[in-house]
């Protein structure tokens, strides 16, 4: 194990923290080195330790420690992940990230500076790397600060078994070209118009030129229930005995997941500080802060989570024993529509009550020039919209949960609402204000002459003036209507009925807005296209048209679910 040091002053603002920098090469079971670079303040000679594993360390250059840490006499160390940055091997997405952990935390505890306890931190990547840590040495964690990270490595990946494409090429991709060439940026892979490419599997030699084990194995794993389990967060709540604050937005892409680590701790932690001390914030934040000042506010950034985490790290450090933010609810949350902090002490808040609002049309739903509409009872005759799903002309993805090109987040919808093969149903205006808390849902009954296909759902908040916000939206590949690892594909004009996970939201209709969902079958290039083969999925480089029909009425109550909060 090889340790260099040596003396900085950080600066911060007018004042300068001394301490010392260590870079160690810490050794992990299998002989890996990994970089590891330790920040100890000058001051005293015990310290206890602010912990992150990142795969985003520079190759160029040390990443210089918060002072906020620094003063309060913490340690900081950042450590690279096997296989990224200046840490040897080869980078396998979250295969090593557990027992890297162990060994790490192992290694800290022994070191003669070690004050006692240790908090882990950070968001997205470095999020997961502290679940997975906490999966076998929580003991040793007094808390973990989990930032934007998913409670299910599946999920993430295959959302309603749609793989979640334009996320997971880019990450996938620029990672290896980083590990590979030592550079710290990637090509623009949206001007190369590397989402199109077909097949799937193959992306990665367009890419890079040659193949990518990791993403291969997403591929070939897709629905492998064997593969995924050991990274599934959600299954090991009851093991985890450190509590964990956790901040998330209604626009990241691990909204839900962030929400599920949140209510699985309260309910599940394996220790009562876990149960009780777990806490959340949820923004109207995107995964990379807040893109919508002009909707929003400006000052509601994702800063205000940044500064609880902290707050909440240095005082759980001090007193692991009491809550280390008595101040602050079990959750707060930001209530769009009104653009105002909320406090509750679970979620769904209490006193949400699920209420349906029915599809209905006469057969002309198409655009949001149709005749669809919402309403709380179903139609007394049954009826249908037909719409055509081109995978060569897909519904481009616009705002929502993902980070690509055009505006991401909360973005009028009324553009893309134009398009003939997206089904749009509205309300009348309403009466009186109507708050949501939880996770929205879609039932839809729809039939196709496909063996395959994928179905979208978009909840919308209409305004007066015609504006059309998008709130949360869901797919759902139809060969896992039942089980996302057991793929059944369709019989051709054949009615089923399909569950669409939407994701939580917290919006308020205002009085006058009216309540829109959007139906259709494609969201690119968040999500692949689904060719309507029912061919093998990644392998398929043919792409046929779909005939999708959606019944309602009597028969077939096609309808929104939404959590309701009363008064």
């Amino acid at each position: 194990m090889s340790t260099n040091k040596y003396d900085v002053s950080i600066k911060a603002g007018n004042k300068a923290q001394d301490c010392t920098v260590e870079i160690v090469n810490v050794p992990m079971r299998d002989g890996v080195k990994l970089y590891t670079v330790v920040y100890l303040p000058q001051k005293g000679s015990k310290h206890d330790v602010i912990f992150i594993r990142t795969p985003y360390s520079s190759t160029k250059r040390i990443d210089i420690a918060p002072e906020f840490y620094l003063k309060n006499n913490l340690a900081y160390i950042l450590q690279s992940c096997r296989g990224t940055g200046l840490s040897e091997s080869e980078f396998t997405p979250l295969e090593c990230e557990e027992h890297d952990a162990q060994d790490a935390i192992a290694w800290i505890m022994s070191q003669e500076w070690f004050g006692g306890k240790i908090a882990m931190t950070g968001g997205s990547y470095c999020g997961l790397t502290q679940w997975m840590a906490s999966r076998s040495s929580s003991q040793y964690l007094s808390c973990i600060t989990p930032g934007v990270a998913c409670s299910n490595v599946h999920d993430k990946l295959f959302i309603g078994g749609a793989f979640f494409l334009q996320l997971h090429m880019h990450w996938a991709m620029s990672m290896m070209y980083k590990t590979r060439t030592g550079q710290d940026t990637a090509p623009d892979w949206d001007a190369k118009g590397l989402a199109k490419y077909l097949p799937l599997i193959d992306m990665d030699i367009e890419a890079l030129g040659s193949e990518v084990s990791s993403w291969r194995k997403w591929i070939n794993s897709c629905d492998d229930y064997e593969y995924w389990k050991n990274l599934s967060v959600n299954e090991i709540y009851e093991d985890i005995q450190c509590q964990s604050y956790m901040y998330g937005g209604w626009y990241d892409f691990y909204c839900n997941g962030t929400l599920e680590n949140f209510v699985g701790m309260r309910t599940r932690g394996g220790s009562e500080k876990a149960r009780k001390y777990t806490k959340c914030i949820m923004g109207p934040w995107t995964h990379s802060g807040l893109s919508n000042k002009d909707i929003f506010g400006e000052e509601n950034v994702v800063d205000i989570a940044h500064e609880l985490t902290k707050k909440y790290l240095v005082n759980c450090l001090k007193d692991s024993e009491n809550d280390p933010l008595p101040d602050e609810p079990a959750i707060k949350y930001f209530l769009m529509g009104k653009n105002e902090w909320q406090e509750a002490d679970t979620w769904p808040p209490e006193g949400v009550v699920e209420e349906k609002y029915f599809i209905s049309s006469s057969g002309n739903a198409n655009s949001r020039f149709g005749d669809g509409m919402l309403s709380c009872k179903p139609e007394t005759e049954d009826c249908c919209d037909v719409f055509i799903y081109d995978p060569r002309n897909p519904v481009p993805s616009m705002g929502g949960c993902y980070l690509g090109p055009g505006q991401n987040g909360c973005v009028d919808q009324s553009e893309v609402e134009a398009r003939c093969d997206i089904l749009v149903y509205k309300s009348e205006p309403l009466e009186e204000e109507l708050t949501i808390t939880g996770k929205v849902r879609v039932t839809l009954f729809a039939s196709c002459n496909s063996l395959d296909t994928d179905f979208t759902a978009k909840l919308v908040d209409i305004y007066p003036d015609g504006k059309v916000l998008n709130l949360c939206d869901g797919i759902i590949r139809a060969r896992y209507r039942n089980s996302l690892y057991a793929p059944e594909l369709l019989e051709r004009d054949i009615i089923y009925e399909y569950e669409i996970d939407c994701w939580h939201t917290a919006n308020c209709f205002r009085k006058g807005h009216r309540i829109g969902l959007d139906i259709s079958s494609s969201n690119f290039p968040r999500f692949d296209r689904n060719p309507n083969t029912g061919n093998t999925f990644g392998l398929d480089d043919e792409m046929k048209v779909s005939r999708q029909t959606v019944y309602h009425g009597r028969s077939h109550q096609s309808c929104v679910i939404l959590p309701v909060l009363k008064k």
